[in-house]
């Protein structure tokens, strides 16, 4: 797991933190400032001004709550997005915390609504590194876009994600995202993995659909593994957890050559090349 992951999961406990301060603030901590200002016997006009502006700091509260939640959802969901906002209302949370802790002789309410906030903001909006990746996506070459974006769609279950027609597409199933590209970017015959949760249900809703089939499940040391072509001879290999204390089945090389395990753990051929789909 990265460090981006953390970050993440920080980002959305600090959205929290905002969130829950903003309501403190409001419903709970007006209602006992008012007590203590008509015990003192201010005057309306003072307290309709001091009402006016803490709630305006518990609506600007509430906001950068939202907006800190916002933020950490595009980077959960893997989209771009800005965060020096962010990392202005944490450096803010931090620089008055600390100074109302210091005025008030640590005063325990500036530190849970104000320092801790701000400080685990600060941590999870820190920039990522410049050469940490967000991911790997290949891009697939196929002859003719469109057909490959109904194969994509209609039989495998991909979502179009963005396309340019005649050139270029993205497509994803779940959060496994593939570029096709007309006539470019490579040869056919790319091989592709995809991580799944149950390969062998997969594998029966796709064979269902009328899918390539290349090499249906098998048990591998690595997973439980089949495998479908795309109409340009592209591998699709997808696999979950491998079936502890079965056998392993033969592998289907990219010449269509199998082989099987033997019993000193090397590989060895079995039989001539198969005739690929």
């Amino acid at each position: 797991m990265s460090t981006r992951t953390p970050r993440i999961i920080l980002g959305f406990t600090a959205a929290a933190l905002l969130v829950a301060c903003a309501a403190a603030h409001s419903l709970l901590g007006w209602p006992a400032q008012r007590a203590a200002l008509d015990a003192a016997h201010a005057p309306p006009d003072l307290v309709t001004g001091l009402a006016m502006g803490w709630h305006f700091a518990g609506l600007a509260m509430l906001v950068f709550g939202l907006l800190t939640l916002r933020t950490f959802a595009e980077r959960f969901r893997r989209r771009p997005v800005a965060l020096w906002p962010v990392q202005l209302v944490a450096a803010g949370y931090v620089v008055f915390g600390a100074a109302a802790v210091a005025l008030s002789g640590g005063e325990p309410f500036f530190i849970v609504a104000f320092l801790i906030p701000g400080l685990l903001l600060g941590i999870a909006a820190w920039p990522d590194r410049i050469e940490d990746a967000e991911g790997v996506t290949p891009v697939l070459p196929v002859r003719n876009l469109a057909a490959s974006l109904a194969h994509y769609v209609d039989v495998l279950g991909f979502r179009v994600l963005w396309q340019d027609p005649g050139i270029i597409a993205g497509v994803a199933l779940g959060r496994a995202t593939v570029w096709l590209c007309e006539g470019d970017q490579g040869h056919p015959g790319v091989w592709v993995w995809f991580g799944v949760d149950d390969a062998a249900a997969l594998f029966s809703s796709f064979q269902a659909r009328g899918a390539i089939v290349r090499l249906p499940p098998t048990n591998y040391p690595w997973a439980l593994e089949f495998q479908l072509l795309d109409p340009d001879g592209n591998v699709l290999r997808f696999g979950s957890n491998t079936r502890e204390g079965q056998p392993l089945g033969p592998w289907l090389d990219m010449r269509g050559q199998s082989w099987v395990k033997t019993n000193t753990g090397s590989w060895a051929r079995a039989g001539p090349a198969a005739t690929q789909p």
